[in-house]
């Protein structure tokens, strides 16, 4: 069993055990800098655009999404929104494009650019698809607002095995909300790039003023197989002035354990966007982690004293706060020590794979290998087990479909 849990505590106890319990049924990149257009290559792109419906501009590093719309008005987007492409008219509107129409409603005539940090040699590419499939012939490639691309699917036939399950819930939410498996992971973003967002619960800790513990939480979180949570995405954060808190759980075939310690005594030695002890601290979690769960704890229930004891701790800070978390979803400001105990839940980032197999190993069974077009290639992630897949060089698309990585010619 997999899934996500909310242990909740209540008590009037002024301490609680530091006992920890484990439960096996727990619950692209940023912009650089400023990009330079000369001359010479606007006029370029305009020529290139009354010829080609769909242009890439192809460096290597950080990408750019750029809009080319007529008149010369030029807008850089990252990253794309799946709703379409926002391009510029001379009042200095936004206008809608919808990525899947190359043609503008206002201007008649629209390109697609992306651009990429330029550190390389400069290359023109014209992709034959620009919107390419994602899912398998008549399966849903959507849930909601949410993509599924294949191996995930909504129902049988449509997924690579079940742990790929999605179940999309249209029941109870609108728009409809995905989860994964049977599960109440809730997803809010799946990339073919071996990446999934998905909602953790907030670990939080309240006192009164006297000292008595008035609310616990402790959430925890359980991958299925193939899933590890990033270690390079996510960060441990703790929250609070009188606070040390742990995440712990189990890694490949062993136990981890780490945390740190958050104390201050007054909301005027807060540092935003710092998190180095002072009101806010965070770490990090070794690889291959597949089960979290985090403990919150006090060193003085808040009721410590400062100012020749006129103040507390608890006067400007009375709960903790802990949470596994995008690192780069949160930063840390003198408010979260009071408006976190109103936010529920916060994205993580999970590093998903096919199987358990090598890529060698992999490739010996062809009629379970899951790169299944022609111009994919397979690799081995450096979190957790398994493989992915991804389109060769000059080739975009989804590598698990047959057929699915489509070339792009190269205009040198």
């Amino acid at each position: 069993m997999f899934g996500l849990t909310e242990r909740n505590f209540i008590t009037n106890a002024n301490r609680r055990s530091s006992a920890r319990h484990f439960s096996s049924t727990s619950e692209k990149m940023n912009p650089s800098s400023p990009l330079i257009i000369s001359g010479s290559l606007i006029v370029m792109g305009v020529f290139a655009v009354l010829i080609f419906p769909s242009l890439s501009l192809g460096f290597t590093t950080s990408e750019y999404d750029l809009y080319l719309c007529f008149p010369l008005n030029l807008t850089v987007c990252s990253p794309v929104s799946p709703a379409g492409a926002g391009c510029t008219d001379k009042a200095g509107s936004m206008v809608e494009i919808p990525t899947s129409n190359p043609r503008s409603r206002i201007f008649g005539l629209f390109s697609h650019f992306r651009l990429f940090s330029p550190q390389s040699v400069f290359s023109l590419s014209v992709s034959t698809q620009s919107n390419f499939q994602i899912a398998k012939p008549n399966c849903a490639d959507h849930c909601g607002n949410i993509s599924i691309p294949f191996p995930f699917g909504t129902r049988e036939g449509c997924y690579y095995n079940e742990t790929f399950l999605v179940t999309c819930n249209d029941t109870h939410y609108d728009p409809p909300k995905p989860f994964l498996g049977d599960s109440n992971i809730d997803i809010t973003s799946i990339s073919l790039e071996g990446q999934m967002r998905v909602m953790l619960f907030i670990a939080k800790d309240c006192y009164s003023r006297d000292g008595t513990r008035v609310s616990n939480n402790e959430p925890s979180i359980t991958m299925p197989d193939g899933f590890t949570v990033s270690n390079t995405a996510n960060k441990f954060f703790v929250i609070g002035c009188d606070t040390y808190a742990f995440v712990f759980g189990s890694r490949e075939n062993r136990t981890y354990e780490t945390g740190c310690t958050s104390v201050c005594t007054s909301k005027d030695d807060l540092v935003y966007g710092s998190c180095s002890g002072v009101g806010c601290c965070q770490t990090s979690i070794p690889k291959g982690v597949w089960d979290v769960q985090v403990t919150l704890m006090s060193y003085h229930n808040f009721t410590e004293s400062y100012d020749n004891n006129l103040t507390t701790v608890w006067d400007f800070n009375n709960c903790s706060y802990g949470f596994l978390a995008e690192e780069r979803a949160f930063t840390f400001s003198a408010s979260n020590l009071s408006n976190l105990r109103n936010v529920k839940e916060l994205p993580m980032v999970v590093d998903w794979a096919v199987g358990e197999e090598t890529c060698e190993e992999a490739r010996n069974n062809i009629s379970s290998y899951a790169c299944k077009s022609e111009k994919s290639e397979c690799y081995e992630p450096d979190n957790g087990y398994g493989y992915r897949c991804h389109c060769q060089k000059g080739f975009e698309g989804n590598p698990y479909l047959d057929d699915g990585c489509k070339g792009m010619a190269i205009l040198s």
